[in-house]
């Protein structure tokens, strides 16, 4: 028997759960995990749609795509917007249920547009 079958039947025994991917895809480092959770890394750079002022502060968006679909999802990230300051719209980690293959960065801040740089870190499952 490979050492992989044997270490596969003793972790499904004892609910461990493993690693059965990982790599990177584009700007993603990713985990899949054999219970059918994931984590996802990414940082990137793309340019900011300017959306509207709101109190004061220049509120732009950003289309992400992500390197496979994830369900049950929370995200966090963090944002800039060219030289100026940025504040990620949702501290606390935007959730959501159902399947994505896309997420949407919101970043508050001090210019209307230019590069929007961010950093992901997201969980959900993968399966």
């Amino acid at each position: 028997m490979r050492i992989f079958t044997i270490l596969k039947k003793l972790c499904t025994k004892t609910k461990v759960d493993y690693i059965i991917s990982q790599g990177i895809s584009g700007i993603w480092f990713y985990r899949k995990w054999a219970s059918g959770y994931c984590e996802l890394y990414g940082c990137g750079t793309a340019t900011a749609k300017y959306v509207q002022t709101w109190n004061g502060l220049q509120h732009c968006e950003v289309s992400v795509n992500l390197p496979f679909s994830v369900n049950s999802g929370r995200m966090f990230y963090n944002s800039q917007v060219a030289t100026g300051f940025g504040i990620s719209a949702n501290q606390s980690g935007t959730t959501w249920d159902g399947a994505k293959l896309k997420v949407t960065l919101v970043s508050l801040g001090s210019q209307k547009g230019g590069s929007f740089g961010y950093t992901i870190h997201i969980w959900g499952k993968w399966k």
